[in-house]
């Protein structure tokens, strides 16, 4: 069984800020199946029982018309418990950080040049993160030209 719950917030206290939260909220079990009584009804043993819980803060700020500063973070919790002979329990914390620019920019109307490009540097930590993946820089560059 399954279930999720997820929830966002998202906040504009001026044109150029906005801000948003998120809660992404998933609990799941596993069992199988132990036995069935005389009038049918069916019996099962709990396996595993799992909560993750993920935060996510985010903020968008536009310094100028075509250019934009954004970051946002996220924190996760995975807490695991697996029955059996001894009930074993697993908490786990992971997380990112990361902050960036965007442009957004055309010139001319007649033959339209458009750039797009972002840079975010990222800062990552958790049980799934290599060294490589912990600490990096993405960057992409989109040019357009009509004519």
């Amino acid at each position: 069984k399954r279930g999720n719950l997820n929830t966002i917030v998202v906040i504009k206290p001026t044109s150029r800020l906005e801000l948003a939260v998120r809660h992404d909220f998933n609990k799941r079990s596993s069992a199988v199946r132990s036995g069935v009584d005389a009038t049918g009804n069916v019996f099962y043993f709990t396996k595993q029982k799992q909560a993750i819980n993920k935060v996510d803060l985010g903020a968008k700020f536009k310094v100028v018309d075509g250019v934009t500063l954004e970051a946002a973070t996220f924190r996760t919790r995975d807490f695991k418990e697996t029955f059996g002979n001894t009930t074993r329990e697993s908490e786990v914390y992971s997380g990112e950080i990361w902050i960036g620019a965007k442009v957004d920019q055309s010139w001319g109307t007649a033959n339209p040049l458009t750039l797009s490009a972002v840079i975010k540097k990222y800062n990552a930590f958790g049980p799934s993160v290599t060294e490589a993946s912990s600490d990096y820089w993405e960057a992409d560059v989109w040019l357009k030209w009509e004519f």
